[in-house]
């Protein structure tokens, strides 16, 4: 069975995750990582001017994040191809929004997520469970700017 665990932010829930459980897969956000016991693949889906502004507006904290995203081994989608991220993979936007019946309108990290998640099973993977943990999305900050 191919479970998949899509993890938010949220600590309401976030720590709930089945992260002692080897059969799910989890999938989570690359700024939130140490908050996770474990991940296998992350998400950056803010480009790269971003980064301040979600790490808290510090260049400090924004090169730390920076060296951690070059550092990892796992995979981590990005918007787009950042060459000093070595495990960075871009995003399959065109192959998303086809799967999607040309919908071009992704709201959070998690749809996101869940598009690729829709992607990699026409290609042939097979998707038994679904299970979304720290997943609130009661933040009116962020909706604000990023919605189209």
């Amino acid at each position: 069975m191919n479970k998949f665990a899509l993890l938010g932010s949220a600590t309401s829930s976030i720590h709930l995750a089945p992260y002692d459980d080897p059969t799910w897969e989890i999938w989570g956000l690359a700024w939130r990582v140490l908050d996770m016991k474990r991940s296998d693949v992350l998400f950056e889906i803010h480009h790269r001017g971003q980064w301040k502004y979600n790490q808290g507006g510090s260049d400090e904290v924004v090169n730390a994040y920076t060296k951690a995203l070059q550092d990892m081994t796992k995979p981590v989608y990005l918007l787009k191809a950042e060459s000093d991220i070595p495990a960075g993979i871009v995003y399959p936007m065109e192959e998303c929004i086809r799967v999607l019946g040309n919908r071009k309108y992704f709201a959070s990290s998690i749809g996101y997520m869940l598009a690729l998640l829709i992607l990699e099973q026409e290609r042939g993977r097979q998707v038994d469970e679904v299970g979304l943990w720290g997943i609130d999305l009661l933040c009116d900050d962020e909706w604000a700017f990023q919605r189209p």
